[in-house]
């Protein structure tokens, strides 16, 4: 068997390092689970959420969250189209936005039931809040294979501003890599959702052959950001 080339036996050995180290800790994903919800909320911080932002959200969840659809809380609601809207309370208390107010981000068209068709159109963007970030990551986003896709991808595309949590407030390296990893794999590991943002591929890469050079391939899913070895070297500070 012709040996591999020396970047790929390097990253191989890194990787096999991670994950011996990480087999110790304990699992973060439910048997069986799928998609995001598969990844267990972070511990709530000692400065969560005021019970007046509680109050106020759990007018929207009283709707949008299982709950609404099992005892619908109004008449005549689309139930159909609700369960595409559904939000899970426990995970957004652990996430980086658990402090705001729905109303923050959906606010005109929303303040009445049913709300205003075209209420989508003015729910606030990332950037309304984070510009400055917003305007550093563009330039790096520029730069990637997925500029290609600009029309399609928005950064809500990868980073659901209901779960998502800053590495570093997770406090462990299962929930980073477990939250981190189903970035890259919701699209790159499914068929239908890679066809909605990569129409013009006829044929979405199989992520197991192109990665059959790794040791136990699915574990380092588990185990690795799959950002360790796809984010290219850039200068400091960038």
């Amino acid at each position: 068997m012709p040996s591999l080339p020396l970047g790929q036996r390097i990253l191989g050995a890194i990787g096999a390092l991670f994950l011996l180290a990480s087999l110790s800790l304990p699992a973060v994903a439910a048997e069986g689970a799928e998609g995001p919800a598969a990844v267990v909320p972070a511990v709530a911080p000692t400065a969560g959420p005021s019970e007046k932002v509680r109050e106020a959200n759990g007018e929207c969840f009283a709707c949008h969250s299982e709950a609404g659809i099992k005892a619908p809380p109004k008449e005549g609601m689309d139930l159909k189209k609700l369960k595409g809207l559904l939000q899970d309370p426990a995970h957004f208390y652990g996430a980086d936005h658990q402090k705001l107010l729905c109303t923050k981000c959906h606010s005109e068209g929303y303040d009445d039931f049913p709300h205003e068709p075209n209420a989508k159109e003015s729910t606030g963007t990332c950037t309304d809040c984070h510009s400055k970030k917003a305007s550093i990551i563009e330039k790096q986003f520029d730069k990637s294979v997925h500029a290609e896709l600009s029309d399609t991808i928005t950064c809500t595309t990868c980073h659901n501003p209901h779960l998502m949590r800053v590495a570093d407030k997770l406090g462990d390296t299962r929930k980073i890599v477990a939250q981190d990893n189903r970035v890259c794999l919701d699209c790159h590991d499914s068929e239908e959702r890679f066809a909605k943002f990569a129409p013009e591929k006829k044929k979405r890469p199989q992520i197991d052959d192109i990665h059959d050079w790794l040791p136990n391939t699915r574990l380092h899913w588990k185990a690795v950001r799959c950002v360790e070895c796809h984010t290219p070297a850039v200068a400091a500070g960038e």
